[in-house]
């Protein structure tokens, strides 16, 4: 089956309750008909839930039932009260234990006739299968690309079947949605989740006993990962590979690699005010925020980092994508 636009990947920007938002223009993209040509799903913090929902065979009304039905002030779940709360912050740094969004999580993959503990291989295995890949539906399985925050080492980690086989997708995307202060960080420890049938890698803690690493929202270095699907491996076909261009050609000044590419089979999905948009594209100093309170000032200091690491990963050709 010819496919029917010239786009394979999505990216889903992190910030906020933006699935309905985000299932809206989904919508538009059954409409067109594009839908059934997206092969790969990414996403940071809230937009990692709606590419994970995407990946698993949800389609645009069912991400928008799925977040009509919910209140998502049951993710707000503090058991011990208070004094529970409190002590949660000083050993897991965050407020709210995060457990109920886990559980949803978990009952949204079971909903869509998936084992809860579906890994990242097990999902990529049913996005290659031949009668996924040949169908022009809109539900359909996707493979999986979640970005979290790992602050113990200072680095981005990214979850993939590639990168983490072995990781129950809705693991992944519970670090990814740890919003500093608000949610519980997340230990894991990324050398459990290698292939097993890979020899260099025994499936196992190094020798050294390397501690776990802690884990937090996706949005604080990589909020809106639009240039993850930039690499070769991602070129379906030789037809297709005109629709690449060199990036030092356009311009760009790569901190990759020679396999790097601007893929423009690409397609990005950010929610933002006017006021944040001109100061993103023209540099201009966005509105001040009043700042009375302890949760006002975290929220401040969140969306700060966010569009810090946007600032930081975002080239103007970006924009076009």
């Amino acid at each position: 089956m010819q496919p029917q636009s010239q786009f394979r990947n999505l990216v889903f920007e992190g910030g906020g309750v933006l699935g309905i938002a985000y299932a809206g223009a989904l919508r538009v993209m059954q409409e067109k008909g594009i839908l059934p040509d997206i092969q790969r799903v990414a996403g940071a913090s809230a937009g990692a839930i709606t590419a994970a929902l995407l990946a698993i065979r949800y389609d645009a009304d069912g991400i928008q039932k799925v977040v009509a039905e919910t209140s998502f002030s049951t993710f707000m779940d503090a058991p011990g009260g208070f004094f529970g709360s409190l002590v949660r912050t000083f050993r897991n740094y965050g407020w709210f234990a995060g457990s109920s969004f886990s559980d949803w999580m978990k009952s949204c993959i079971r909903s869509a006739g998936l084992p809860e503990s579906i890994t990242f291989k097990e999902l990529e295995a049913l996005a290659d299968s031949p009668e996924n890949m040949n169908s022009r539906d809109n539900c359909k399985y996707r493979k999986l690309y979640v970005v979290a925050s790992d602050i113990s080492r200072g680095i981005v980690l990214q979850y993939d079947a590639n990168e983490t086989p072995n990781k129950p997708i809705w693991e992944a995307v519970r670090a990814s949605m740890s919003i500093p202060f608000f949610f519980a960080g997340v230990s894991d420890d990324p050398s459990l989740y290698k292939d097993p049938d890979d020899p260099s890698s025994s499936g196992e803690a190094d020798d050294e006993g390397r501690p776990k690493v802690l884990l937090v929202d996706g949005g604080v270095t990589w909020n809106y990962p639009i240039d993850v699907f930039d690499d070769v491996r991602f070129i379906d076909n030789a037809e297709e590979k005109k629709l690449y261009e060199d990036p030092i050609k356009l311009g760009l000044k790569s901190v990759f690699d020679e396999k790097h590419v601007y893929n423009k089979q690409t397609l990005g999905f950010r929610v933002d005010s006017e006021d944040e948009v001109a100061a993103y594209k023209n540099r201009q100093q966005a509105e001040a925020r009043q700042i009375k309170s302890v949760v006002q000032y975290s929220m401040a200091l969140i969306q700060f980092m966010r569009g810090l690491a946007n600032r930081s990963h975002l080239k103007k050709l970006d924009w076009h994508r």
